[in-house]
């Protein structure tokens, strides 16, 4: 017998019931604080959506791909989150908005009010995303301005070509 079979069989119901009570306390002072951490997050995520928003446009329009997880799979708009279980991942679009979308069928979406979408997934791999996400665009940038000037450099050495200097 389990020493923890054994230590239940052995309580009085007095026991038991202080012991089931003690628990729904801590699990009502959660509850209790999960409704006021979700609206803070809420708050927060629609800032930062708001900050970015200005950008979006011009990040999205370079072609750039965002990385779906770890399932090696691309999409063109930052992936906040994936759900594994449920096979679907949520996308910032370039208006802001959030939408979950199916991973077999990424067409196939549903738009996500920010304060659902906080409820069901962990800010801070949201907020973790969209952060490389832009890290991620700064060096797509950067390699295209090296490729570019390698290409510029090679071909300037070609007299037949007449590249302008910029």
């Amino acid at each position: 017998m389990s020493e923890n079979l054994k230590n239940f069989l052995e309580k009085t119901e007095t026991q038991l019931i202080d012991e089931i009570g003690r628990l729904s306390k801590k699990l009502a002072v959660i509850e209790k604080e999960k409704v006021h951490l979700e609206t803070q997050e809420t708050s927060m995520l629609q800032r930062l959506i708001e900050n970015i928003l200005p950008v979006l446009g011009m990040v999205y329009q370079g072609g750039i791909k965002f990385p779906i997880a770890n399932t090696g799979h691309f999409y063109p708009e930052i992936v906040l989150y994936y759900d594994d279980r449920r096979k679907v991942f949520y996308t910032l679009t370039k208006n802001g908005e959030i939408m979950e979308r199916d991973f077999i069928t990424p067409s196939d979406v549903n738009l996500m009010p920010t304060w659902v979408f906080v409820s069901h997934c962990p800010l801070e791999l949201a907020i973790h995303n969209i952060v490389s996400a832009m890290e991620q665009y700064k060096s797509f940038v950067t390699e295209a301005e090296q490729r570019h000037e390698r290409r510029k450099s090679f071909l300037q050495q070609l007299p037949q070509l007449k590249i302008p200097q910029t």
